[in-house]
């Protein structure tokens, strides 16, 4: 069987996330943040594109819905 999972080289993705840092109509962190907000969630589905960095926002927000 044909193994056709894919595998990011990491300059690629950092060149990417650079490029939406620059270049982005919006920040990616503050939109997640106050899409996250709205409303108190039990669980999050994070695909894992990417290398991680919204996690820390994610983790937060889930935590702090569970304290409410």
């Amino acid at each position: 069987m044909q193994d056709l999972s894919y595998i990011e080289k990491p300059d690629r993705l950092a060149v990417r996330i650079r490029a939406h840092k620059e270049f982005a109509n919006l920040d990616i962190d503050e939109w997640i943040a106050a899409f996250l907000s709205r409303c108190r969630r039990r669980a999050i589905f994070d695909l894992g594109c990417g290398n991680g960095n919204h996690l820390q926002t994610v983790v937060s927000l889930a935590s702090t819905a569970r304290r409410r």
